[in-house]
């Protein structure tokens, strides 16, 4: 049975699992490949979060070097540091770092987005950690009504 009331939890195919390599050096995060999400159906985003599996470092350190970057189909950004710069000398975007965004605890970040059909989103991730790899448990959405 579908829930009838309260947001629909969805998770984005394809970011169960991903690897992030290490960052080739300080300050140039290592880039993964851009996930798109295409929309089937117009819903209404509550928000999304963003969820690490363990690893060789402690949570808060990895959240805190691990980034996030979302962008429309208009290549307008939903999730950024608005700074809208490239860095390192892997020309990474600038993005907003997972610590910043959900600190210690595992809540999603709220957003406010209604979505049409066929809209898409844009999803890449950083890894600024030049020892250690990440690897990413999932980025969930959530959505008044359901997909």
């Amino acid at each position: 049975m579908r829930p009838t009331r309260g947001p629909t939890l969805y998770k984005v195919p394809g970011s169960d699992g991903l690897v992030l390599a290490v960052a080739p050096a300080l300050g140039s995060p290592s880039v993964s490949a851009t996930l798109v999400w295409r929309f089937p159906k117009p819903v209404f985003c509550d928000g999304f979060f963003l969820a690490l599996r363990p690893g060789a470092v402690a949570a808060a350190t990895q959240a805190a070097r691990t980034s996030l970057v979302i962008v429309d189909e208009t290549n307008q950004p939903i999730v950024s540091d608005s700074r809208g710069t490239l860095r390192g000398v892997t020309n990474a975007p600038v993005a907003a770092p997972l610590l910043s965004m959900f600190g210690r605890g595992a809540h999603p970040f709220p957003i406010q987005r209604p979505v049409a059909a066929q809209d898409q989103w844009f999803v890449s991730f950083q890894n600024e950690d030049p020892a250690n790899v990440v690897t990413l448990a999932g980025l969930f959405l959530l959505f008044q009504g359901v997909l």
